[in-house]
């Protein structure tokens, strides 16, 4: 089989999967959805993630996907809808980077895996978005090291890195109310 043909295998895998996610929401939803909700009309009102909200902890760059997304999608199923796209895509991607490195089955085992099925569809946690740069980024420093430390692979390790850590981990010392510290 060629990588084109592989390549098409995955993305097939991963639309199939999307179905499933798409099916899966039908089956009601957890608080996740609730408060990305609630995160999102925040974020198009323009108000801070941190002092109006008690119960975010992640860093801003889920809070900005959340209101560019609510913007394009302003009914609550739809918004729903535009997320399992985004995570489907962001599971896509992870397919791909893991048929690059590691071949079609690893590739096709996590594209068709029921629990990531179940975490972007059902529960609609947005780990895959943090995971595929943080892969990304591990593919990047490969290759700094595999071509003799070229300086341009370093800063997309870097910038990927950065994205993934940016995007999960809210790396500020203060939440909530700012004269409150967070050990």
């Amino acid at each position: 089989m060629t990588q084109r043909q592989k390549v098409l295998v995955v993305i097939l895998a991963s639309l199939l999967a999307m179905g499933i996610k798409f099916s899966l929401s039908l089956a009601g939803n957890n608080g996740d959805l609730v408060t990305y909700l609630r995160l999102s009309e925040m974020s198009v009102q323009g108000k801070d993630m941190y002092l109006d909200n008690q119960y975010y902890n992640y860093a801003p760059v889920l809070y900005k996907l959340l209101g560019a997304l609510r913007g394009l999608a302003p009914e609550p199923r739809d918004f729903r809808h535009g997320l399992i796209l985004l995570y489907s895509l962001a599971d896509m991607g992870i397919s791909l980077v893991l048929l690059t490195q590691f071949g079609l089955a690893v590739a096709l085992v996590f594209a068709l895996n029921p629990l990531s099925m179940l975490i972007s569809g059902f529960h609609n946690q947005f780990d895959c978005l943090a995971i595929l740069p943080a892969l990304l980024s591990a593919v990047f420093y490969k290759r700094y090291e595999d071509r003799g430390y070229d300086v341009g692979q370093l800063w997309l390790f870097i910038l990927f890195f950065s994205l993934s850590l940016m995007t999960k981990h809210n790396l500020r010392p203060m939440h909530g109310n700012r004269d409150e510290i967070m050990l």
